[in-house]
C-alpha cells in the first residue's frame, strides 16, 4: 500500500469473495490485492476522522514500531471513502499459517486454541507453557507500541488473537484493529468488550483508563494461556488459586496480580516484556516444553 490515507473506488479494483460478516462490517477478498482484504460497514456508525486517524497514525510511527504493527496487526492501511455500498478499509490479511482446516473450510487459529484443552478432541493440543509464555511476549510488543504512541487496542480477547507455532516459535496476528483508538483524536468504531474477557471494573472511557482495560486483559491473556484457565474473573472473584506446576517466577507473579487487581496502576506492557524472557529461560533451563 502506498503511503496515503484515502483511495479511490477506482484504484481499489474489483471486490471479490464475501469472507465474512459480523458486528459493523463484511469483510471481502480483492483480487488484484491478495495481500489485502477490504471491510465495508453496514452503517453509518463509523466516525471516518476516527478510522483515518488509525491509518495516519501508522503513517507516522518510526520504522521500527511499524514494523511491529505490519508484521503482527490488520492494521488499517487506506480508507475507501466513496464505495457505493458505504465507508470501507483496506487491511493486511492474515497469513494462511495463522489459519487451520476443519469441516465446512478454513478457520482462524485464534487464542482458543491454545488454551482449551477440548482442542485435544479436534487432534490438536493446545499451546505449550514456553508457547504460552512467547505468545504473551508477542502481544505486550504490540501493546507497547500502541501505548506509547497514544492507542489503545480495546476488545482484545481470544477471537482477535490469531495464533501459530507452524514455522517455530510461535507468532500473533491481531485483528479488528479498527476498533482501536488513536487517543488525540476521535473513536472510529465504538470499543466492545467480550464475555469473559471483559474487565469487570468500569472504564470512565478516559484514554488512561481504557489502556487500564488493555493492560487487565494482557494478564487475563496470560492466565488463561499459562494455566490453561477458563474459569471466569469477576469483581467479586476473591483470589485466583495458581497450580504449583507450571512454575512461575516471582516477578512474572506479581504482573498477574498487580494486571488482575482493580486497584494501582497495572503493570505496563513494557513492563511484561523482560519479565517473560527470563520465565522462558528459566522454563528452558528446567526442561519445560
Amino acid at each position: 500500500m502506498s503511503d496515503r490515507i484515502t483511495i479511490t473506488a477506482d484504484e481499489l479494483g474489483p471486490v471479490g469473495d464475501e469472507l465474512g460478516r459480523g458486528g459493523q462490517g463484511i469483510v471481502y477478498e480483492l483480487p488484484s490485492r491478495p495481500h489485502h482484504l477490504l471491510k465495508v460497514y453496514l452503517d453509518d456508525a463509523v466516525d471516518r476522522d476516527g478510522l483515518e486517524a488509525l491509518v495516519r497514525w501508522r503513517l507516522r510511527l518510526s520504522s521500527r514500531d511499524r514494523r511491529v504493527i505490519d508484521a503482527m496487526t490488520a492494521w488499517p492501511l487506506a480508507v475507501v471513502p466513496d464505495l457505493s455500498t458505504g465507508l470501507a478499509f483496506v487491511m493486511r490479511r492474515a497469513p494462511t499459517e495463522f489459519f487451520h482446516d476443519r469441516p465446512g473450510g478454513s478457520r482462524p487459529h485464534d487464542l482458543q486454541w491454545a488454551y482449551c484443552t477440548s482442542v485435544a478432541y479436534s487432534g490438536r493440543q493446545p499451546a505449550t507453557r514456553r508457547q504460552a509464555v512467547t505468545i504473551v511476549h508477542r502481544l505486550a510488543m504490540v501493546l507497547d507500541v500502541l501505548h506509547r504512541n497514544d492507542v489503545v487496542y480495546g476488545d482484545l480477547s481470544a477471537t482477535n488473537v490469531l495464533w501459530s507455532a507452524r514455522h517455530g516459535r510461535p507468532r500473533i496476528f491481531l485483528i479488528d484493529c479498527d476498533a482501536a483508538w488513536a487517543t488525540i483524536g476521535p473513536r472510529g468504531c465504538g470499543g466492545g468488550q467480550t464475555p469473559n474477557f471483559a474487565d469487570p471494573w468500569p472504564s470512565d472511557g478516559t484514554p488512561a483508563a481504557e489502556r487500564r482495560r488493555d493492560l487487565y486483559k494482557l494478564g487475563l491473556v496470560f492466565l488463561r494461556l499459562y494455566y490453561r484457565s477458563q474459569l471466569p474473573v469477576t469483581a467479586e472473584t476473591p483470589t485466583i488459586d495458581l497450580a504449583a506446576d507450571p512454575p512461575i517466577t516471582r516477578s512474572v507473579h506479581g504482573l498477574l496480580q498487580g494486571a488482575l487487581s482493580p486497584d494501582g496502576d497495572r503493570p505496563t506492557a513494557a513492563d511484561w516484556m523482560p519479565r517473560l524472557a527470563a520465565l522462558d529461560r528459566r522454563l528452558r533451563a528446567a526442561g519445560v516444553t
